[in-house]
């Protein structure tokens, strides 16, 4: 992911660590995200750059909490933040996104200044 996105992303980090700590989502969590993911994201605008994913997430009920390294154009490690409710996961750190858990696959948004989609399956 761009060090452009994730710059817009993180201005006010110490507002996102408390939306994420103080949301309690309003479903319980109904999939387990627990463990190793891997696959692949692309820039909505696609001259940008795509590339391939890794996550790890550890799970306390609905809390959210691990790592995400993106490779490709400008990508990094990230140490992710959120919710789950129902089967979504909703990132509030770095980024702010929704994914919807399907079996062993999940997928959404990443949402920044160039919006980036992405996919990832339990390993």
């Amino acid at each position: 992911m761009s060090t452009l996105l994730l710059a817009g992303l993180i201005l006010v980090p110490g507002s996102f660590t408390m939306a994420a700590a103080g949301t309690d989502a309003a479903t319980p969590a109904s999939v387990d995200v627990t463990g190793p993911w891997a696959g692949t994201w692309a820039y909505r605008n696609q001259s940008r750059g795509a590339g391939t994913a890794n996550a790890t997430f550890q799970q306390d009920g609905q809390k959210l909490y691990g790592s995400l390294t993106m490779f490709g154009p400008g990508g990094t490690d990230y140490t992710v933040v959120g919710v789950i409710s129902g089967d979504e996961v909703r990132l509030s750190q770095p980024t702010f996104a929704t994914l919807t858990v399907k079996g062993n696959e999940m997928s959404g948004i990443l949402d920044g200044w160039d919006n980036a989609t992405i996919t990832l399956r339990r390993q």
